[in-house]
């Protein structure tokens, strides 16, 4: 019996310490909610509530927060504190502890706070993925299949990002779109708004003459913004890039021009339009005119995680040779985001 006591005291005793630990958000308009602050990014705080979720508050409606646990809180795009926990001050202020020190700052000087990870301790991971399947069967049998990804990672000055794509139609057992392309992009920021930018593609198509495309490029970029309502950027790169054909010929050539990615949040984000891609033109006139690949679209939000999309892609590759693109597709499917 001595020993059932003291099993339920110590279960007790961590249920009021667990509570303890719980985290506090103290509100300009006088409201206060508790739970566990999880993510500040882009002027959006995050805190996991057992009541409501997660939920998401403008950082400019908090008035001062306090936390117990250990927290990573960049203060500007080179300057970053791990404190043990924060505590709250008068409004517009908090201060962070650690240990003996002591250091009050304002709400509107911190960036981000993150909860560290085991390995990059301040790693934020997004992404997306997004899938179209259409299956007619009529006079003609026709199926389409498409699958699209992006995944986002993002730590101290650095943002990794892996796009990818596989597309394939076919009408009576006859393939006339076969093709995969993976797209990877490492920018890192120098200031909070310009970045270098280096990126790596690959394309195979099984399909058309020009079969395999491999493109390396580098250049500057300008983050014209980056909030909770969506995201701008523009990039300008000189490109390497290596084409081989059907006939097993291939080219090497250089190239220079822009890349863009931009999304926005509408009707209270549940419709986001966005646009992303690429134009270049060839530095030997005789290898060809431009390059156009870009996609425009719309996500309308189902839930937190889910979403209805609709995009148009454009692939135009107006070369020299008879191994030119003219294509547009219209894709619509379903999404998942994290």
């Amino acid at each position: 019996m001595a020993i059932f006591m003291r099993l339920i005291s110590f279960l007790i005793l961590i249920i009021f310490s667990l509570d303890s630990l719980a985290d506090t958000v103290w509100m300009k308009n006088g409201d206060r909610l508790t739970g566990n602050v999880t993510l500040l990014n882009n002027s959006k705080l995050i805190i996991a509530t057992d009541y409501a979720g997660e939920v998401t508050i403008s950082w400019d409606k908090v008035s001062t927060l306090e936390t117990q646990t250990p927290l990573i809180v960049k203060l500007s795009q080179n300057k970053e504190q791990k404190v043990k926990t924060i505590k709250p001050a008068k409004e517009g202020k908090l201060k962070l502890i650690n240990g003996t020190n002591h250091q009050e700052i304002a709400l509107n000087d911190i960036q981000q706070i993150i909860k560290p990870k085991p390995l990059v301790e301040d790693l934020i991971w997004s992404g997306k993925i997004a899938i179209s399947l259409d299956n007619k069967r009529s006079d003609k049998d026709t199926n389409d299949f498409d699958v699209d990804f992006q995944t986002k990672l993002l730590h101290s000055n650095w943002r990794h990002t892996l796009t990818g794509e596989f597309n394939r139609k076919s009408t009576d057992g006859h393939v006339s779109t076969n093709n995969y392309q993976l797209d990877y992009t490492l920018d890192h920021f120098i200031t909070k708004q310009w970045f270098w930018q280096t990126n790596g593609n690959f394309k195979l198509d099984h399909i058309e003459d020009l079969r395999k495309q491999y493109t390396l490029g580098t250049g500057p970029g300008y983050q014209f913004w980056d909030d909770s309502l969506g995201s701008f950027s523009l990039a300008s790169l000189v490109n390497l890039s290596h084409y081989e054909y059907r006939d097993k010929s291939n080219t090497n050539f250089g190239a220079y021009g822009i890349r863009w990615n931009y999304d926005r949040y509408w009707l209270g984000k549940n419709i986001e339009f966005f646009t992303t891609g690429d134009l270049f033109r060839p530095l030997r006139s005789e290898v060809g005119n431009y390059t156009l690949d870009t996609n425009v679209g719309i996500r309308y939000k189902l839930t937190d995680w889910a979403s209805l999309n609709f995009r148009i892609n454009r692939n135009i590759i107006d070369a020299e040779s008879d191994a030119n693109i003219n294509e547009t597709r219209y894709i619509f499917g379903f999404g998942i985001n994290w």
